[in-house]
């Protein structure tokens, strides 16, 4: 992109953005060329999550173990243990009436939140998440960060 300057005290400017659209180039006419990193990720609009203890699950660790649900209406479910995070599903939602969410997941399948006193929870089944097994458990809607 060709930046012009709206008064004659100042200079124009290229602005190039980067094939994958993670990064541009600003370069003032004249002056040093600054790179930038653009964000990409999704902000988090709601989590649910939960800690798996380690008497419950197939690696003697606590695993952590959660749904980011975006901006976008997507969700990914997540774990966590020994350091390493791996997602395991992804889908989309939508808020219900009721302040319940609905979930369509692709390996899960659809799983619907229940909102009982303001407090929101959903129970997940999934089969065989890598180091840890099978996974059955109620995970809780907690505070974005």
């Amino acid at each position: 992109y060709t930046l012009t300057p709206d008064s004659d005290s100042d200079t124009g400017a290229t602005l190039v953005v980067s094939d994958d659209g993670s990064s541009a180039t600003y370069t003032p006419e004249g002056g040093t060329a600054v790179t930038l990193t653009i964000d990409t990720s999704k902000p988090v609009a709601v989590v649910f999550e939960t800690v798996i203890p380690a008497d419950q699950n197939g690696i003697g660790q606590d695993v952590d173990c959660w749904i980011n649900c975006y901006n976008d209406n997507t969700c990914e479910l997540y774990i966590s243990a020994y350091g390493v995070e791996l997602a395991l599903d992804q889908g989309t939602y939508e808020t219900n009436e009721d302040a319940s969410m609905s979930f369509q997941f692709d390996t899960m399948g659809a799983i619907s939140s229940v909102n009982t006193d303001g407090t929101n929870t959903v129970d997940i089944s999934f089969a065989g998440a890598p180091g840890v097994g099978d996974i059955n458990t109620t995970l809780t809607q907690g505070t974005v960060e």
